[in-house]
């Protein structure tokens, strides 16, 4: 699974991006910035996230990955298309379900395209 850096993160918040459903959610595999270094969220079950575990999804800042910034596009009411070529580029068509806009976007992974999407959309 490909993820988004803070810089992206940082980037979408500028422009209004928030999933309050994952920013500190304390779940397997979510990735966080914390203290100047990336952190995985480790545990195989709910007992077992270790206090650090807890403490970055307090505190530090999430990480999205492709799924679950797909999930937001589904959640804000969007349809959404993906498709790649024979070089692995991610092109992503979104529609508003809404008013029938459409947006699209690319990139070299496909959380990068849809943060570059997800971004348009905000702005």
């Amino acid at each position: 699974m490909d993820y988004i850096t803070i810089d992206t993160m940082k980037k979408l918040q500028s422009v209004g991006f928030s999933y309050p459903e994952y920013e500190h959610a304390l779940n397997n595999g979510m990735l966080f910035y914390y203290n100047g270094d990336e952190y995985f969220v480790g545990g195989y079950t709910m007992d077992s996230f270790s206090l650090i575990d807890r403490e970055v999804a307090e505190k530090g800042q999430w990480l999205p990955d492709a799924s679950q910034l797909l999930d937001w596009l589904q959640n804000t009411d969007f349809s959404v298309i993906i498709s790649t070529d024979a070089d692995s580029y991610f092109s992503i068509q979104a529609t508003d379900l809404i008013n029938g806009q459409i947006y699209s976007c690319g990139g070299a992974t496909c959380a990068n395209a849809l943060a570059k999407l997800i971004f348009k959309i905000c702005k």
